[in-house]
């Protein structure tokens, strides 16, 4: 069952494709030059200069316990007034997905979360960039540290 049309940004991480909420995303880069943050949780791989702003980079895959290295471009997303650019290894297209209903549950209370959408005969899973400006650091609880 269909919960109707949602324009996003469709991108691939370790191998798969999620979507952001194409409002929540503000532009697309190569990935920065990071300064790393003393002390930060892994998820967060340090932060960097865009447009005259300080930006935090997450780390998709640390924070998820994927392995490899960050992506690289980012994603640059607004989470409340602040920015927030997420690492991921490509943007794949800019569509409309339709979203399906009652399918919201993640797999693991570590990993992604968000709707299913259907996108090109697969499915993708819809991240909630407000979400993801609080992962948790592998093998924690879901509720970990703020980022930002």
């Amino acid at each position: 069952m269909s919960a109707g049309l949602v324009e996003a940004a469709v991108f691939r991480l370790a191998g798969e494709f999620f979507a952001l909420r194409l409002e929540e995303v503000e532009e697309v880069v190569l990935a920065p030059t990071l300064t790393p943050v003393p002390m930060a949780p892994p998820a967060l791989a340090g932060v960097t200069a865009v447009r005259g702003g300080v930006v935090a980079v997450v780390d998709l895959k640390a924070a998820w316990g994927l392995g490899g290295t960050a992506g690289s471009m980012c994603m640059i997303c607004r989470v409340g007034g602040d920015r927030l650019a997420l690492a991921v290894d490509s943007v794949e297209e800019i569509a409309p997905l339709e979203v399906l209903e009652g399918t919201a549950a993640p797999a693991d209370p570590r990993g992604p979360r968000g709707p299913l959408a259907a996108w090109e005969g697969q499915l993708v899973r819809f991240l909630d960039v407000k979400e993801l400006a609080r992962l948790p650091r592998p093998g924690e609880p879901a509720q970990g540290e703020a980022l930002r």
